[in-house]
C-alpha cells in the first residue's frame, strides 16, 4: 500500500524507524531517567512517520490537482498542517510531562536523517539484488547434438 502511495516511501520509513532504534540503544545509556527519554523519542518517531506519510499524501494531491496555484497552496497549506501537528504534539509532551524534548526533537530529526540517507543504502541494496538478479538469470549454455 505504501509503495503505490510513493515509491520512495517504505525505504524513508524504514530509515526513520531504524534511527529510532539506535537513537533508543545508544542514547538510553547517557540519561538517568531512561523512561522519559523512550518516550519523548518514540513521540518524535511517530511524529516523523506521519510527517513522511502526511507528506506523500499531499504531494500526490497536489499532483493530481490542475492548476499550478492550486498545487501551490495545497503544498503550503499540508506543510502548515505536518508543522502545527509536530508543535501541538511537542507542548502537549512538554505540558503533560509525558518524555523528553531533545530526544523527541531527534526524533523528529530521524525524518531528514532518512531522507539523507536513503540513498546510498538504496545504491547498496540495488547493487545487490543486481547482483542476485544476474546470478540468477544467467545464460543457459545450449548444447549442441552431434549426429
Amino acid at each position: 500500500m505504501l509503495r503505490r502511495l510513493n515509491e520512495a516511501l517504505p525505504g524513508l520509513l524504514l530509515g526513520i524507524i531504524g534511527y529510532g532504534l539506535l537513537f533508543q540503544l545508544t542514547g538510553v545509556w547517557f540519561v538517568d531517567d531512561k523512561l522519559l527519554y523512550s518516550v519523548g523519542l518514540w513521540i518524535g518517531i511517530a511524529c516523523s512517520v506521519f510527517m513522511a506519510v502526511h507528506m506523500a499524501i499531499s504531494i500526490e494531491d497536489a499532483v493530481s490537482i490542475g492548476t499550478e496555484n492550486g498545487a501551490k497552496r495545497k503544498v503550503i497549506a499540508s506543510a502548515l498542517i505536518r508543522y502545527v501537528v509536530v508543535l501541538i504534539a511537542l507542548v502537549a509532551m512538554l505540558y503533560f510531562q509525558v518524555g523528553m524534548l531533545l530526544p523527541a526533537v531527534l526524533g523528529v530529526l530521524s525524518l531528514k536523517l532518512s531522507a539523507y540517507t536513503q540513498p546510498v543504502f538504496y545504491r547498496l541494496f540495488a547493487k545487490n539484488k543486481h547482483n542476485e538478479e544476474e546470478s540468477e538469470t544467467e545464460p543457459t549454455p545450449i548444447v549442441e547434438k552431434n549426429e
